[in-house]
């Protein structure tokens, strides 16, 4: 699926270093999140289900790069799966896991494992199955926004990193004519864009709002 050459600069390899620099843009980003929960002492506008579902999705792309041998998601999977559990602990402390979370984590525990056992070529299927299925937990952080009508804690630079990398595997994906990974590429861009806006929305409305509350107080 990925056939990265880093001999000589060409196309593969351009994206490869973007993609190298975006994961520890990205990992830099989470450790921002972890400092906002910690800061804040909440769990508010947080998607505890994307945390912990996305755990087991960089497990599974690790598993998969070792499998095809590529080391551009190798590094992703070996850097974003273990930056993502300290952000789902501490949000544990704030908030309690309900039932679509349970089930849906617990489905990619399964999937994690499944990954282990079956050939590459199955592999390469059970990833893009996978991928499509994690916009629901995006999906989710993009409800929890919503609902709370508020940031919370949410780091808006973790949104813009994975927003960038969404774009960037969307664009590789083009390159390379890997139809399902454009489609679940476009899904994630598409789906952080949301969040981002959520985010820009209800944080303005909220800063109109606080000098209200202060002259009324």
């Amino acid at each position: 699926m990925f056939d990265f050459n880093f001999i000589g600069w060409n196309i593969t390899t351009f994206f490869s270093v973007i993609l190298v620099l975006l994961t520890i843009i990205q990992a830099i980003s989470l450790n921002l999140q972890i400092k906002n929960i910690k800061k804040m002492q909440s769990g508010k506008s947080a998607s505890l289900f994307m945390f912990t579902s996305l755990i087991f999705f960089f497990i599974l792309v690790l598993i998969y790069g070792i499998k095809i041998k590529n080391p551009v998601l190798i590094f992703n999977g070996i850097l974003l799966f273990p930056m993502h559990i300290p952000v789902a602990l501490w949000l544990l402390k704030f908030k309690k896991m309900l039932t679509i979370e349970k089930i849906g984590t617990s489905l990619f525990i399964i999937a994690s494992i499944a990954s282990l056992l079956v050939s590459k070529n199955s592999l390469g299927i059970i990833y893009t199955i996978i991928s499509l299925m994690t916009a629901i937990p995006l999906l989710h952080q993009v409800y929890t926004l919503w609902k709370e009508k508020s940031p919370g804690v949410v780091e808006i630079k973790m949104l813009i990193a994975f927003m960038l990398s969404a774009l960037t595997w969307l664009i590789y994906s083009v390159v390379i004519k890997e139809f399902p990974l454009i489609f679940a590429g476009f899904l994630f861009f598409i789906i952080r864009i949301t969040s981002i806006i959520l985010w820009l929305r209800y944080s303005r409305i909220n800063k109109i709002k606080s000098p209200i509350k202060k002259e009324v107080l």
